[in-house]
């Protein structure tokens, strides 16, 4: 409760109140640390941070921004079940838009594009691993002309590499005031396939089926037999997720005498990611011409 300083514990509640994603909106550093401990308590979504407004980014800030919010490393460490900061996506940029409203103009931050377009997002990943950049799912759109801030253009490749280095993604300037997504990194430290957004998107949904898969099976007698029924129920009901969200999807029980002791039927789900391209060098060899003799009269 924002008013009282207490906490609304139906907020709390990944079940009550379902939500793909978490999103800042220029809050300060302590709100975000906050909103991230409250991604982190859900498990559920993704939490997308922004860095406020700012006319200019160089190198240095860059620096600077990747030690403010560095604080979220020591956030992760409260929870058990988390090794990394891969729920969290952190992104630059702000840009103007028209309040349909009132019809004024007001600046806000990236993620309110991100909130705008993950309705469109999130159907689209309902049928294949698609990537929230590039031309089909990372142009911006619904700014004024040329308002993005700080702009980001092809030749500034020290800024770039800079932002990268520090998991900050950032739009890039690719026409005459058309601006396109670069990248979708976490905030993950490691060089894991959880550090890409749509892959922690398909790992959440996953998470929420088979947790209402087992629960919806909770409490009902267990045998070997039974086990692999119910196994081989849910890899063939979720087959379309092989080779739509993941490469493979494997799903198997290994309880222990400890576990069966004591009611707990352990299942294990392992999946991988499609490998991805998010560099491309291109060489264009330019070789000497030849000559090309004339062609003669009398062979015309």
């Amino acid at each position: 409760d924002a008013f009282s300083g207490n906490i609304d514990r139906l907020i709390l509640s990944s079940r009550r109140i379902p939500t793909d994603a978490l999103y800042d909106a220029n809050y300060s550093m302590p709100v975000k640390f906050a909103l991230v401990k409250l991604a982190l308590h859900r498990f559920s979504c993704i939490c997308y941070l922004d860095t406020n407004f700012k006319q200019s980014l160089g190198v240095s800030d860059i620096r600077t921004l990747h030690t403010d919010f560095s604080e979220i490393d020591d956030i992760v460490k409260e929870f058990d079940n988390l090794t990394e900061n891969w729920l969290v996506s952190i992104n630059t940029h702000d840009y103007i838009v028209t309040e349909a409203s009132t019809g004024r103009r007001v600046r806000v931050t990236g993620t309110y594009w991100m909130a705008l377009t993950d309705p469109e997002y999130m159907r689209a990943l309902d049928n294949e691993m698609v990537p929230r950049t590039g031309v089909d799912y990372g142009v911006l759109r619904g700014h004024i002309k040329n308002s993005l801030a700080p702009s980001v253009d092809e030749s500034d490749k020290a800024i770039k590499q800079a932002l990268t280095d520090a998991h900050i993604n950032f739009f890039e300037a690719t026409g005459e005031n058309v601006f396109m997504r670069a990248t979708d990194h976490t905030f993950a430290s490691s060089n894991s396939d959880l550090g890409i957004e749509g892959n922690v998107i398909a790992l959440m949904r996953l998470k929420r089926i088979m947790e209402d898969e087992f629960r919806a099976n909770r409490n009902c007698t267990t045998t070997p037999t039974k086990r692999k029924e119910f196994r081989d129920y849910l890899v063939s009901k979720y087959e379309y997720l092989q080779g739509t969200w993941f490469d493979t999807f494997t799903i198997e029980y290994k309880s222990n005498e400890y576990e069966a002791a004591r009611r707990i039927t352990h299942a294990y789900i392992a999946v991988s990611f499609k490998p991805r391209g998010e560099i491309t060098l291109i060489e264009i060899d330019v070789n000497r011409a030849t000559y090309q003799k004339d062609i003669d009269e009398d062979e015309e």
